[in-house]
């Protein structure tokens, strides 16, 4: 949705449940946040986006229109280093779920956990942070999600996700050696899942 002039928006008869909210304005630093709506009540929330200091590149016509962010997901993909799923790839296995595509991946681990804050399906990393805990059950380590480039809270619940339909593309880097610099950040040990939506998304 598009907020007024003023920046306020309003959303009503929002059905109960958890919601990954993203806010995004041209020349700002996208921010997201994981929202619970109780049932028949009212949510008042606030953001503050911070300015950008990224320029914007230059507009370029082409005959087929792609946007830079999927440019620089096809120049990451012919290096060879990480996994990949493409829009074609998406749009071939007809999957219900975008967190399906991520079991197809070498050295990841998708569960369900309701131990943490935000239960629901969570991404971990084999490779990283492994071990046993005292009952000799094998720990994985959480990845850090991220959503069109905006970080996602630690324990992100996959199910939030936007469907299949909407992803034009899924990288994932299971070792923190891997990661290229553009991901890099605090604590990116577990690795990263980059997940990218398609245009008018």
């Amino acid at each position: 949705m598009v907020t007024g002039a003023n920046g306020r928006f309003r959303m009503v008869q929002v059905p109960a449940g958890q919601y990954l909210l993203v806010v995004r304005r041209i020349g700002y630093a996208p921010t997201s946040g994981i929202v619970d709506v109780p049932v028949a009540d009212t949510l008042r929330l606030t953001y503050t986006l911070e300015r950008s200091t990224i320029a914007l590149d230059t507009v370029r016509i082409n005959s087929r229109r792609v946007t830079m962010r999927m440019v620089d997901f096809e120049q990451r993909r012919l290096q060879g280093i990480g996994q990949f799923i493409t829009q074609e790839e998406i749009e071939r296995r007809g999957s219900m779920q975008t967190s399906d595509f991520l079991r197809y991946m070498r050295g990841v681990q998708v569960s369900q956990n309701t131990t943490q804050v935000f239960g629901g399906t969570q991404v971990y990393s084999r490779r990283e942070g492994g071990g046993f805990d005292a009952n000799q059950q094998q720990q994985f380590c959480p990845m850090q999600v991220l959503l069109d480039g905006i970080i996602l809270p630690r324990y992100f619940n996959l199910d939030l996700l936007p469907p299949p339909k909407q992803i034009s593309g899924i990288e994932v880097y299971a070792g923190a050696a891997t990661i290229p610099p553009q991901f890099g950040g605090v604590d990116r040990r577990c690795g990263v899942v980059a997940v990218w939506t398609r245009d008018g998304y």
